[in-house]
C-alpha cells in the first residue's frame, strides 16, 4: 500500500531542479552585486568596510585644490578584493582606470600623481569588489613627499636582506659546529 502511494508521489526531475538552481542563483547575484552608497573618503580619516563577494563599493575623493601626490593606503583584515580608480567616470571600471590592482594583498599603497603641486581635476572615484567576503581599511593622505615613503619602503627592503645575511651566517656556523663537533668525536675515538 504505501509503495503505491510513493509511485504515485510526482518528485521534481533533474531538469526542474537546474531551472530552480539557476534562477535561484539570479536572484542571489542581483542581491549581491547591488552597488552601496558612495562614501567620501576624507584624509587621515581611516574607513572600514564589509562587504560579500561580488558586491561593489564605491568612494570619492575630493582633490581639487589639494596638494599632490594623494597616498591611498589599503589594508584588508579579511578576505580578498580587487580596486579600481579614475577621475572620469564615478563607478569606475576595470577598463581605462588609473588605478588598478593587480593582485590581492593584505597592505597596498596606491599613489595618485599630478604634474602639478595641486590637483587640477576635481574627484578621483575608486570602485572596490568584493572578491570574497571581505574586511578591509581604506584612508588617504595628500601632499605625502614621496621620498619619505621611498625611504620607508627601502628601510624595510634594507633590514630585510640583512635578516636574509644573519639567516645565512647562521646556516654557516651551525654547519662549522656540526663538523668541529664530527672531527672531536673522530679524534676522541681513535
Amino acid at each position: 500500500m504505501l509503495n503505491k502511494e510513493l509511485n504515485k508521489t510526482k518528485y521534481p526531475t533533474a531538469e526542474d531542479i537546474n531551472k530552480k538552481y539557476k534562477a535561484l542563483s539570479i536572484k542571489i547575484q542581483q542581491a549581491l552585486s547591488v552597488t552601496v552608497k558612495t562614501i567620501v573618503l576624507e584624509e587621515r580619516k581611516e574607513l572600514r568596510i564589509v562587504f560579500l563577494e561580488g558586491q561593489v563599493q564605491h568612494c570619492r575623493v575630493e582633490l581639487e585644490g589639494k596638494k599632490s601626490p594623494l597616498m591611498i593606503f589599503v589594508k584588508v583584515l579579511k578576505g580578498d578584493c580587487k580596486i579600481v580608480g579614475t577621475s572620469k567616470n564615478s563607478e569606475p571600471k576595470r577598463k581605462g582606470s588609473l588605478i588598478e590592482s593587480n593582485k590581492s594583498a593584505t597592505e597596498a599603497e596606491y599613489i595618485y600623481d599630478s604634474a602639478y603641486r595641486t590637483f587640477l581635476k576635481k574627484t578621483l572615484y575608486l570602485g572596490i569588489r568584493g572578491l570574497t567576503h571581505t574586511v578591509m581599511t581604506v584612508s588617504v593622505e595628500f601632499g605625502l613627499q614621496r621620498e619619505k615613503v621611498e625611504t620607508k619602503k627601502s628601510r624595510v627592503r634594507m633590514a630585510d636582506e640583512l635578516i636574509a645575511k644573519i639567516n645565512e651566517e647562521i646556516k654557516i656556523i651551525s654547519t662549522d659546529m656540526y663538523l668541529v663537533k664530527k672531527i672531536n668525536d673522530v679524534a676522541s675515538t681513535s
